[in-house]
């Protein structure tokens, strides 16, 4: 897998060996080792290049925030990815200030792309498409409220696209803007367009990652049998089992009889155990994403896209075996114009197309139109 390089280490320093040498670097390391299962780490590793991804980095912030008694945003992983920068930003003084906005590619003079988050909530699984996209255009991508504790979690797209809005005025507050997401990404994005335009502010172009419309989304939720009274759970696991590429079973026979809660404690804690989740995520945390999961899920069940006049690219996915979906344009065609809306194929499932070499090929295309 591509990785993102940590931004302010100089080139030779990269390939040296040093030991922490303080005593919050020291502290920092072990919980590296902990969290990534290895034996040694350098104050100059990056936790992206070593193994680190979205579920770790939960697990991360959570086990700092209980050694030093600090908040550690999630979203600080792109800018402070290794133990050295880490370090110097735990030991400073100030508060830790949260915001959706998160830098993960900020270099480059061309106009920036911003890619709102997925229904999990992470903005990790753009850092492959980041990479591939270059340096001559900074990446901008917008996390989910809700994912550091005590922010607060939104429940109707609109709501999250004007909180995201707010964040990307941080940036420039100018247009014309480029911004898109993956999947649930998608719908936000077009929210985002829309009250854009209604300020005045020009969206050049709309980028939909293998998005869907509520409508279509919705048709391909998992069936609900009587016993079970979550469907969330359900198309959480199925999301976990697409991403890891795992499977997750559980045990049909000890879902009956079960209440809500009683399921999703069964679901959640069975999820741990089998192994599929990185070692030491606990059900406070697992618990942390299914509500993020959950509130997301709302806001697409209650959405109701509204006509959109400006330029915007499907990018779908080839392989659809599972949902069998006949219309190509996703759903899309009830609000884009044919004649706005440019849709390529990109090799892959909802989930591979932003995976190894499929990614490349999407980004290739991208860059084609930014």
């Amino acid at each position: 897998r591509k990785a993102l390089p940590a931004p302010d280490i100089d080139l030779m320093r990269e390939h040296e060996f040093t030991e922490p040498k303080n005593e919050m670097e020291k502290i920092i390391a072990e919980i590296w080792k902990d969290v990534l299962n290895i034996e040694k780490v350098s104050v100059y590793d990056n936790f992206f290049e070593l193994g680190g991804n979205s579920l770790l980095t939960v697990r991360l912030a959570s086990q700092i925030e209980k050694a030093v008694g600090k908040d550690f945003p999630i979203a600080n992983m792109f800018e402070y990815s290794t133990i050295e920068q880490m370090s110097k930003s735990l030991s400073k003084d100030k508060k830790a200030s949260f915001s959706p906005l998160v830098r993960i590619q900020a270099k480059g003079e061309k106009t920036p792309f911003f890619c709102v988050h997925p229904v999990g909530g992470t903005v990790f699984c753009y850092t492959e498409l980041a990479s591939s996209l270059g340096t001559d255009k900074p990446f901008y991508a917008l996390q989910s409220s809700g994912m550091n504790k005590g922010e607060k979690l939104f429940t109707t797209i609109e709501d999250m696209a004007a909180y995201y809005i707010k964040a990307l005025y941080t940036v420039g507050k100018e247009g014309p803007y480029n911004i898109g997401g993956w999947s649930m990404g998608g719908l936000i994005a077009l929210e985002m367009a829309q009250q854009l335009q209604e300020t005045g502010q020009a969206t050049d172009l709309l980028v939909l990652i293998d998005s869907y419309t509520p409508a279509v989304i919705l048709e391909k939720e998992p069936v609900q049998k009587p016993d079970q009274k979550s469907n969330e759970l359900f198309m959480m696991l199925q999301d976990l089992e697409g991403i890891l590429g795992k499977t997750i079973p559980l045990d049909p026979e000890k879902l009956k009889g079960r209440d809500k809660d009683e399921q999703l404690e069964y679901a959640l804690k069975s999820t741990l155990e089998i192994g599929v989740m990185p070692p030491g995520m606990d059900f406070k945390q697992m618990m942390r994403l299914y509500k993020i999961y959950k509130a997301n899920l709302e806001a697409i069940r209650y959405y109701k896209p509204h006509h959109y006049s400006g330029r915007t690219v499907l990018f779908s996915s080839t392989e659809k075996k599972q949902l069998k979906i006949k219309d190509a344009t996703q759903g899309w065609k009830e609000f884009i114009s044919p004649h706005n809306l440019d849709i390529r194929q990109i090799p892959g499932n909802h989930y591979t197309m932003l995976q190894e070499s499929n990614v490349s090929v999407l980004a290739e295309e991208m860059n084609r139109i930014l």
